[in-house]
C-alpha cells in the first residue's frame, strides 16, 4: 500500500514582495498553544488563538495532502522522493518544484544512516515542504491583511468582517488592539514568512539534523522550550533547579507551526522583524543569511549560534532554495507513489 494519500491539485507561486499566495490554508486549522524563545523563566507567552473557531480567517481547507505516515523509513523516504524527481539540485536550478509531500515523523532510522551527505539530503528534502507550506499559508494571511491596509491607507472603510478579522488576526498574532486601533504597521511586521534557508538552517542546528531525541520523539526540529513539563521532553542534561522542557508536538508540521509564530509574536525576537520588514522594501526576496544575525537571542550561545547558523547556510548552499515554491500534484505523480 502507498504510504500517501492523494490531494486536489494545488500550486503556490510567490512574487517579490508581497508572497501573495493562491494556495490556501489546510492541513491544520487550529493555532497552536503559546510557546517560549529560549530566554528563561522570564519570557511571556504569546496569545494565540484557536482558528477552527473562527473559519472565516481561512479559507475553505482544500483535500488531504500527501502525508507520510510515520513508519516510513530513510530508505522508504529516499525512494519515493526519488520516485517523483525530488532532488535540491533540481530545486536550486530553478527546474523542479517541491513536492507536496509532508512527513509527519522524522524517519526512526535517520540517525543510524553512515553516509552524512545523504543523511543532510534527507533532511534538508523533508523539512522543506513543511516551511513552504507554513509560509503559504501565512501568505493567505499577509496578502488579505495587505489588501485592507492599502484600503485604509487610501481612505477607504473596512466592511465589519474585514474589521473582525483584523482583529482576530491581531490576537493570533500577539498584538493587541490600544484603544479599539490596530496598529498596522506592527502587524504587517509579524504576519510575514520566513526564508527557508534560515528555517532549514536552524532546523539542522538545533535537532541535529534530524537525530536528536527531540526530533525523533516530540516532533521538535526547532528546540522551543516550555515550562510546562506534560507538553513536552525533559533534556538530559537540564541544569538543578530549572524547570523547563523542549516543547512536543503531535506532527513535524505542528513544529513547523509553532516555530515560525514564535519569531514572528516574541518579543525577543523585534529585532528580526524589523530587519525583515526593511527587506521587504528594499530587496527583492528576503535573506536568511541577513536575518540569521537578528537571532542572538534565540540561543544562549548568542553571536556564536549566528555564525553557525550562517555556515551552516553557505556551506549547504541553502540560499539557493528560498526561491523554492510547492508545485502541484498530478494524476501521473499520484500513480508513482
Amino acid at each position: 500500500m502507498s504510504a500517501f494519500t492523494r490531494p486536489a491539485p494545488r500550486r503556490f507561486e510567490s512574487a517579490a514582495l508581497g508572497l501573495l499566495a493562491v494556495a490556501v490554508l489546510g492541513l491544520y486549522a487550529s493555532a497552536l498553544p503559546g510557546h517560549l524563545a529560549k530566554m528563561g523563566a522570564g519570557a511571556q507567552r504569546p496569545v494565540a488563538l484557536d482558528l477552527a473557531a473562527h473559519p472565516d480567517i481561512a479559507a475553505p481547507p482544500p483535500a488531504k495532502p500527501l502525508v507520510m505516515d510515520g513508519r516510513i523509513t530513510a530508505a522508504e523516504l529516499r525512494r519515493h522522493f526519488l520516485a517523483v524527481g525530488y532532488t535540491l539540485n533540481e530545486v536550486r536550478q530553478g527546474s523542479g518544484d517541491v513536492p507536496r509531500l509532508f512527513v509527519d515523523q522524522v524517519p526512526p532510522d535517520l540517525k543510524g544512516m553512515n553516509d552524512i551527505q545523504l543523511r543532510k539530503s534527507l533532511f534538508f528534502r523533508l523539512t522543506l515542504p513543511l516551511v513552504l507550506r507554513v509560509n503559504e499559508e501565512i501568505a493567505v494571511e499577509r496578502g488579505r491583511l495587505l489588501d485592507l491596509a492599502q484600503r485604509l491607507d487610501q481612505g477607504g472603510e473596512l466592511a465589519a468582517a474585514d474589521r473582525v478579522w483584523l482583529k482576530r488576526l491581531a490576537g493570533k498574532y500577539g498584538l493587541k488592539a490600544e484603544g479599539g486601533k490596530i496598529d498596522m504597521a506592527e502587524l504587517k511586521k509579524r504576519v510575514d514568512g520566513i526564508p527557508p534557508s534560515l528555517a532549514l538552517a536552524q532546523a539542522a542546528e538545533e535537532s541535529g539534523w534530524g537525530t536528536s531525541r527531540f526530533a525523533r520523539q516530540g516532533n521538535a526540529l526547532f528546540g522551543q522550550w516550555t515550562m510546562d513539563e506534560e507538553a513536552g521532553l525533559v533534556p538530559a542534561d537540564r541544569p538543578d533547579g530549572a524547570s523547563h522542557a523542549v516543547r512536543a508536538f503531535p506532527s513535524l508540521l505542528h513544529g513547523v507551526e509553532a516555530y515560525m509564530r514564535n519569531l514572528n509574536t516574541h518579543a525577543a525576537y523585534r529585532g528580526f522583524r524589523d530587519r525583515r520588514a526593511v527587506l521587504r522594501e528594499t530587496a527583492s526576496r528576503l535573506d536568511g543569511y541577513q536575518l540569521a544575525g537578528t537571532l542572538t537571542s534565540y540561543s544562549e550561545r548568542g553571536q556564536e549560534y549566528v555564525e553557525t547558523l550562517r555556515t551552516i547556510i553557505s556551506a549547504n548552499e541553502l540560499k539557493t532554495l528560498d526561491h523554492a515554491w510547492l508545485g502541484e500534484v498530478t494524476d501521473q505523480l499520484a500513480a508513482r507513489l
